[in-house]
């Protein structure tokens, strides 16, 4: 469990706070829950007066951190969700505005892996980016962590967000966000995303449209060598470990 709290950000559930209170929270979440499946899952756990779980979903949320988020999957604050990473990008997207002004016209790359809900995190993330006028620069299929990294500084781009865990269980999975040294100090990135991440937590949750936007679905080209370099320099760094 405290491997859990380090790794994942998360804060023990604080206060005298009762099942009811953590219910009017989940209620509050049902209202503005895009995901028919973690909407059912809620709704379980309400009816069935599950304390335990109620308070670990809505007695702490994830914070963000040096690997960005990552948590297993289900419905509440302290999981990943849609919910989550749709307020999660509106708050990015605020940030690159702010700090990257020109992130208007040189978009963000989005990519994800195979895991489940990767494919539809990315969906949101897009339609939030595309709703904040930040035109996305979408792979087409699951991609490595590496490319998305790779497509950042090929297409210029303000920077990239990618859906994954990397190494951590099935049942989890996360977001990760890139920026380029020469746009954004790590000292900047480091101390101020948190607190805009917070405060997007706490507002209403952004819809999740992308009409009337401009979204980039791109193939990105990249010659065989420059693959197959990369495949050995993960392969080396893999077999070192």
């Amino acid at each position: 469990a405290e491997r859990d709290r380090r790794v994942y950000g998360r804060r023990p559930a604080g206060g005298n706070a009762n099942v009811s209170e953590w219910k009017t929270a989940a209620r509050q979440w049902l209202a503005e829950d895009p995901d028919p499946s973690t909407r059912e899952e809620l709704r379980a756990l309400i009816g069935a007066n599950d304390e335990a779980q109620l308070a670990d979903r809505f007695g702490s949320r994830l914070e963000f951190g040096t690997a960005g988020l990552r948590a297993q999957l289900g419905a509440g604050p302290n999981r990943m969700n849609r919910v989550v990473v749709l307020k999660t990008t509106a708050g990015l997207s605020e940030y690159l505005r702010e700090m990257v002004p020109d992130c208007t016209h040189r978009g963000v790359v989005v990519g994800y892996d195979g895991r489940r809900m990767s494919r539809e995190f990315a969906r949101d993330v897009v339609a939030v980016l595309a709703g904040a006028g930040i035109p996305a620069h979408v792979f087409q299929e699951v991609v490595p962590t590496p490319l998305v990294a790779f497509a950042v500084q090929n297409l210029n781009a303000s920077a990239g967000i990618m859906i994954t865990a990397s190494h951590l269980p099935r049942n989890r999975n996360g977001l990760k966000f890139f920026t380029k040294a020469r746009d954004v100090s790590a000292t900047s990135a480091t101390s101020t995303i948190p607190t805009i991440f917070i405060t997007f937590t706490e507002a209403s949750t952004p819809t999740s449209t992308s009409t009337n936007t401009t979204v980039l679905a791109i193939a990105i080209s990249i010659p065989i060598a420059t693959v197959l370099l990369i495949v050995i320099v993960l392969f080396v760094r893999y077999r070192r470990r």
